[in-house]
């Protein structure tokens, strides 16, 4: 730009023809002062509209900011023209970016500013686009770890090449960038031609992938793998792009799962070999291992506390051996133990071991080591190593092979383990099942049977050989529905306790059983089979029935009150309790040391050996078997004494005779199984339910006896109070009558007979007393001799009279003061019945006399009335067989009508003035005290017979 005044012609020629706006403003003001047509393509703006309008008119931005950049602008153009980039607003709103060129001139005389506009806003758009895409390519490549290469297509130019290429190919890329074909040094000798072939088909604008080694300093070790596009620009081939990644890793890993894929292999290869021991499968999985590290030393350890064993080896290496010992301290397995995962050493010194005690003692460059657990506790470790130092780290793979191995061998221990607890424990189990009380048996899911121990074949019936793979042996067709639903509950998974069943045996036999089972899951928890145990509860299900018998027998004896009742229930009871119906039992007798069977069943009555028996039970009067028994107190067989067996079979079989405490022995056929434990046990119990009975009965009888006597002697009151009113008050009133006629006549017979009334209430005194002081009651009783005593009590009675003893008379049980009472009262009675005195003294009077007045007394009266004298008759009393039941005191006078034998015993009774009435009544008390009965009838020569029945209840032996 000239710096004189342009010409006019110029100036005009100027505006009207260049293509950029022109602009011509005051700098004072910033108002333009003229503009060319191209300023109105430019703005939007017509020239006219522009002229006399600021700058600020088309300029984009704040009014003030644009108006201080146009000043800063005006005013450096007056030192120097001015070229910046100005942002305009057309009239539609929109912006575009102008290069302007400003200059300070003066046109016209005028200081205007020349203002130049060109519209770049499409190259300023492109070159932004330029600038961002080479940014980003450059923050890409420059981030990336892959190397990014541009060359010419003639690859006689590197165009590009980032920095990861130095790190990746060992080389510079200054090198490269003088030098395009430098790069093939860097790649392995082998694979340069793989990479000449690749440069030769993008050369001919084919697109290439492959794979080769480079970095010559890390021994080509590094893999990359390469893509490369040919570029085409209109046609024409331009430019080689690609990128190279490094695959090291890859390479590698694949390295790496190829080797662990082989040692897989050739893990389940030696798993697959059954017949190796522990120790041989142990020393091949750590070869299998040693070979896939490439180590030369491998060994598995046991760790027990702070010591450390080696378990086997694998490769030589002195110091490690089988069976050879190491504190844990001085071992690298310390460290492992003490770690989750693996620990690997690659460089024992440089990663801080050489003071390691480890170290020290093993001088192991390289480690890797991981715990070995088994069954969930520490075992060991097992270990690989090498005396020299590794080239590079453990991969993750390796890592991962040795983590299985490790697992694996632990398993392996585990499983031999397993296996000989297993063997130990089949051992055991089929010891068990062999020796087992209890049926045991198993079944597959479908029932059958698997297993069948001998105390099935027992109670079954049915060898194993035979029930091994049939289904619901022994059970009916009946029964078997049940037994199925039990299995199908049990193949739910159902464990069934305490199932009750039942099965008939060979011979007939029920036998009761209780099932339990449980269902057999396998390794995958699916229910395979079920175990049964069966158990025969006959026994307790017959101890249980007993026990219910011996119960209902108890309640029975509880309404039992007499020994007769007792004694029924008690032969009774071991039908139910021992399957017995053969049973009797023997009542103790304490006044003849005797036994006397007071009860039986049908079934020992009725067999053709009751006699037999009985004579055995005697044995000859000693009763030893049976006093064995009770003086023992133990249940005893009594192996003399047979009944027939009570099923009817025909055979014989011992008793067994049972203690019921004082009281008898009850003896039981022991075909019912009355001499097993069982039996025994709930006839002791019977026996002791009986011994209470007995002795309730007893107490009963007492309580009775007891009111019965409170009865007797609250009706000898009321009798002892009418004799002393009535009987006594006659006496003495003629006593006192006759002794005043005396007094006034001095008659002797009249003395005499107030004598007489005091002897005769003497006599009736003493009698009163002899009830009053004794009544029923008797001493203790004792044998006695009835003759003896017969003739002991002849020596009281005086009179005309005779007494004839007949034999036979029995020893009987009896208190013999007592008896010899009621004997002299008889005598007496019948000499004062058959005396001459007259009637009113002497036959009357005798029917009831029962004096008990000193002999010299007695025998006057006696012999005053004796008459013509009475015979006297003393005799055993028989049944209709001739068997002893009792004595028998008869006279050959008068007699006593029958109209008064009703009224004979009676207290007080008396049809003699003279008379007590009292003796005949002593007779019948003492008799009644002993359990006697007394009773009077004709005798065999018309006179009185008094008859005294001793029964069964007591011992009469034959003198």
């Amino acid at each position: 730009m000239s710096s004189g005044p342009p010409s006019p012609d110029f100036y005009r020629q100027l505006f009207e023809k260049v293509s950029d706006a022109i602009v011509v403003y005051d700098p004072e003001t910033a108002v333009v002062v003229d503009a060319n047509p191209a300023i109105a393509e430019l703005t939007g703006y017509a020239v006219e509209t522009l002229v006399g309008r600021p700058v600020t008119q088309f300029s984009s931005g704040p009014p003030e900011s644009v108006e201080r950049s146009v000043a800063e602008f005006v005013d450096r153009a007056a030192e120097s023209d001015q070229e910046f980039e100005w942002l305009i607003e057309r009239v539609d709103g929109t912006v575009r970016t102008t290069a302007v060129s400003l200059h300070r001139a003066d046109i016209e005389g005028e200081d205007r500013v020349l203002a130049i506009l060109r519209d770049v806003t499409e190259r300023e758009r492109d070159r932004a686009q330029l600038e961002e895409s080479r940014q980003r390519l450059s923050l890409l490549t420059q981030r990336s770890p892959d190397v990014f290469w541009m060359f010419s297509p003639d690859w006689e130019e590197c165009l590009f090449i980032n920095d990861a290429y130095e790190r990746v190919w060992g080389r510079s890329t200054e090198a490269l960038l003088n030098d395009p074909t430098d790069f093939l040094a860097g790649v392995h000798p082998d694979d340069q031609e793989t990479v000449r072939e690749a440069m030769g088909k993008l050369a001919n604008g084919s697109r290439v992938e492959t794979e080769y080694r480079v970095n010559e300093s890390e021994d080509f070790q590094r893999w990359v793998w390469v893509e490369g596009v040919p570029v085409y620009e209109d046609g024409e081939l331009t430019r080689h792009v690609g990128f190279a990644r490094d695959i090291t890793d890859r390479k590698q890993i694949e390295s790496d799962l190829r080797a662990n894929e082989w040692a897989i292999s050739a893990l389940h290869t030696r798993a697959s070999q059954t017949d190796l021991s522990l120790d041989q499968q142990i020393r091949e999985l750590l070869e299998i291992g040693r070979e896939r590290l490439d180590l030369p030393i491998a060994f598995a350890t046991r760790i027990e506390g702070q010591d450390q064993y080696i378990v086997e080896t694998a490769g030589a290496y002195e110091g490690i051996s089988p069976g050879q010992h190491q504190q844990l301290e001085d071992a690298y397995c310390r460290r492992t133990i003490e770690q989750e995962g693996l620990l690997g050493i690659q460089n024992a010194p440089e990663e801080g071991w050489a003071d390691d005690p480890a170290y020290q003692a093993s001088h192991l460059n390289c480690y890797l080591g991981g715990k070995l657990i088994v069954d969930d506790e520490l075992y060991g470790t097992v270990c690989f190593a090498s005396p020299d130092p590794r080239e590079r780290e453990f991969s993750e793979i390796e890592r991962a092979f040795v983590e299985l191995l490790v697992q694996w061998l632990g398993y392996e221990i585990e499983r031999d383990q397993y296996q000989s607890e297993l063997e130990s424990l089949t051992q055991e189990v089929t010891s068990i099942l062999q020796a087992s009380p209890l049926a045991i048996l198993e079944v597959d899911d479908e029932a059958v049977i698997r297993r069948w121990n001998p105390a099935a074949e027992e109670l079954f019936g049915l060898p194993e050989s035979e029930a091994v793979g049939t289904n619901y042996p022994k059970i009916s067709e009946s029964r078997r529905p049940v037994f199925e639903a039990l299995f199908e509950r049990v193949m739910a998974g159902e464990t069934v306790t305490n199932f009750e069943g039942a099965i008939e045996q060979e011979d007939g036999t029920r036998r009761d059983l209780s099932i339990n089972a449980a269902p057999v899951s396998g390794a995958d928890d699916e229910v395979s089979g079920v175990v049964v145990t069966v158990s025969d509860i006959t026994p307790e299900r017959r101890r249980q029935r007993r026990i219910e018998a011996v119960r209902r027998a108890t309640q029975r004896l509880v309404e039992a009150h007499t020994d007769e009742a007792v004694a029924s229930i008690a032969v009774e009871a071991p039908a139910e309790i021992v399957d017995s119906t053969a049973a009797a039992f023997w009542r103790f007798d304490e006044s003849t040391d005797g036994f006397n069977q007071i009860a039986s069943t049908d079934a020992w009555d009725d067999h053709d050996g009751t006699d037999d028996i009985e004579a055995a039970v005697a044995n000859g009067g000693d009763w030893e078997p049976l006093r064995a028994v009770i003086d023992t107190g133990w249940i005893q067989r009594l192996e003399d004494v047979t009944v027939f067996h009570p099923t009817g079979s025909g055979t014989s079989t011992a008793s067994v005779g049972v203690p019921v405490g004082h009281w008898g022995v009850l003896v039981v056929a022991e075909s019912g199984g009355a001499f097993s434990e069982t039996g025994t046990n709930v006839l002791d119990v019977l026996a002791g339910a009986l011994d209470s009975a007995f002795g309730s009965v007893e107490f009963e009888q007492q309580l009775h006896a007891t009111e019965r006597e409170l009865r007797r002697q609250n009706e000898q009151l009321e009798e002892f109070a009418h004799v002393i009113a009535h009987d006594i008050r006659g006496p003495l009133t003629a006593a006192r009558g006759f002794f005043e006629i005396a007094l006034e006549t001095d008659a002797d017979e009249h003395f005499q007979r107030v004598a007489d009334a005091h002897t005769r209430m003497e006599r009736m005194i003493d009698d009163l007393l002899t009830l009053a002081r004794q009544g029923r009651s008797i001493a203790e009783r004792e044998p006695v001799d009835v003759e003896e005593l017969a003739r002991t009590a002849w020596t009281q009675v005086r009179g005309d009279a005779s007494i004839e003893i007949e034999a036979g008379l029995p020893v009987v049980s009896a208190d013999a003061s007592r008896l010899e009472e009621v004997l002299t009262n008889l005598f007496r009675n019948a000499v004062e019945h058959g005396s001459t005195s007259p009637p009113s003294h002497t036959q009357e009077d005798a029917v009831e006399h029962g004096s008990t007045s000193p002999p010299s007394r007695t025998q006057g009266d006696a012999v005053e009335h004796a008459g013509s004298g009475v015979t006297i008759s003393i005799g055993p009393l028989t049944d209709d067989d001739g068997e002893i039941e009792g004595i028998f005191v008869e006279d050959d006078g008068d007699g006593i009508p029958p109209e008064k034998h009703p009224h004979v015993f009676d207290f007080g009774y008396t049809t003699d003035p003279n008379g007590t009435g009292l003796g005949l009544s002593i007779v019948k008390e003492v008799v009644e005290a002993h359990g006697w009965t007394v009773s009077v009838t004709d005798g065999r020569n018309g006179g009185a017979r008094f008859e005294i029945e001793i029964g069964n209840s007591e011992p009469v032996v034959v003198t």
